[in-house]
């Protein structure tokens, strides 16, 4: 039972998966266990992570283990397809509550995340003029104009880039990055000018900015783009904003965590930031959240997806002790 008025601990993980795709030697879902690692889908991201919870929480208990706080395990469905019945719900209705959250993802057993990525997902759609393929001078051709448009953006990719973060992320995206055309569609037929073309952005924001500064300056140049070009007629749709989370490296969470792994691993756990986003986005609004689970992010989504079985036993004697670590115990 909780008690109220508690220091309260969180543990959050998701059960869903992303489809398997092909490529599997295994059946992807009936778990398999080959020379120490356990495959199937879901195995790295992050059913893993959950047994591991469950391992650690069933530990506590069992050794009697008398904390000075409440724990708390949440479970949600919805992660791979943005969370927003899930935790973005227990959040938004306040289900939930605590002074800090460690959510299971794929960290790696050495390794705690401290910060995440948000995203700013658009659509751009140029509108031309429909003619016929071989009177071109009759026509605005949607799928040029969307190609000068698509050049043009790789000078907003360099600005971008120099605005460096002070966030543990890979140096290579450690800023803001821009995916462009993840999905781009022009034209009808082969002899048709089209007069429509759809081209995604993909935007990757760091913590120090936010999503309405980004959008801002993406509408901005878009405008500028459309005064040097009278014949373009360009329009932009937003499809998502996802803002970024940050926890301090100071936070009684984090220090909890590699205290953890050190004693656990008998080594300094390293520190790091996810590219993407996660669950993160939603319970950073309640509490300071860390990442934080067995297996490898290099394992997410892929064929033959598996997590080793060492690396759950760590996981779970990492959440049991950073448990006592921060809530206390008698």
């Amino acid at each position: 039972m909780s008690e109220v008025g508690a220091k309260t601990l969180v543990f959050n993980g998701h059960y869903d998966v992303v489809p398997p795709g092909g490529g599997w030697t295994f059946d992807p879902f009936q778990p398999v266990v080959h020379d120490g690692k356990i495959y199937g889908r879901g195995g790295a991201d992050m059913k893993g992570a959950l047994a591991s919870m469950i391992i650690a929480i069933k530990a506590l208990v069992k050794q009697g283990v008398n904390l000075k706080g409440n724990l708390v395990f949440t479970t949600t469905p919805d992660e791979e397809t943005g969370g927003y019945l899930g935790s973005g719900y227990l959040v938004k209705k306040k289900l939930v509550r605590g002074e800090a959250c460690v959510i299971g993802e794929p960290t790696g057993p050495d390794k705690v995340d401290i910060a995440e990525k948000g995203a700013l997902w658009v659509e751009l759609i140029t509108h031309g003029k429909a003619a016929h393929g071989s009177m071109p001078h009759l026509g605005i051709n949607a799928v040029e104009k969307m190609a000068k448009v698509v050049v043009a953006l790789e000078s907003l990719k360099k600005q971008f880039a120099e605005r460096k973060s002070k966030a543990p992320f890979p140096d290579e995206v450690r800023h803001i990055t821009m995916n462009i055309g993840g999905v781009i569609q022009g034209g009808a037929k082969i002899n048709v000018i089209p007069d429509r073309c759809i081209c995604t952005l993909d935007i990757r924001v760091t913590p120090e900015e936010t999503i309405e500064d980004v959008e801002k300056t993406l509408k901005n140049f878009l405008e500028e783009l459309k005064k040097d070009d009278p014949d373009l007629k360009l329009e932009m749709r937003v499809l998502d904003r996802v803002d970024p989370a940050y926890t301090t490296e100071t936070e009684e969470i984090v220090e909890a965590v590699k205290s953890a792994i050190g004693k656990v691993l008998n080594l300094s756990p390293r520190i790091g930031a996810l590219t993407g986003f996660t669950d993160m986005r939603w319970f950073k609004e309640l509490m300071p959240t860390v990442l934080y689970g067995p297996g490898s992010m290099s394992q997410a989504h892929v064929s033959n997806e598996y997590v080793a079985v060492e690396a759950l036993l760590t996981a779970a004697k990492v959440y049991a002790l950073t448990t006592m670590k921060f809530l206390g115990y008698t």
